[in-house]
């Protein structure tokens, strides 16, 4: 499991100067970056989410953990084992 982070942009000229633009191309690439453009508030949010996604007989499941650092890995892969039975 990856962490995988999100960010909210509003000025994209401030943040292009602000970033490491290879680096974040490369995190995107992974599929470990969202960017997302055009928030009305005048701010960049940085948030850490994990997932657990699985597929058991045709069906897709997933368990979405949002900016709740107190769960460990091992704690979202149990939860999906408690759902699994």
């Amino acid at each position: 499991m990856e962490l995988k982070s999100y960010i909210l942009v509003v000025n994209t000229n401030q943040f292009q100067k602000d970033i490491n633009q290879d680096e974040e191309k490369d995190l995107q690439d992974k599929g470990l970056l969202e960017i997302g453009y055009g928030s009305e508030k005048d701010e960049i949010k940085v948030s850490q989410n994990q997932s657990v996604m699985w597929y058991e007989d045709g069906l897709s499941y997933c368990i979405i953990n949002m900016d709740y650092t107190e769960l460990s890995k091992d704690d979202m892969i149990n939860m999906a084992k408690e759902v699994i039975g």
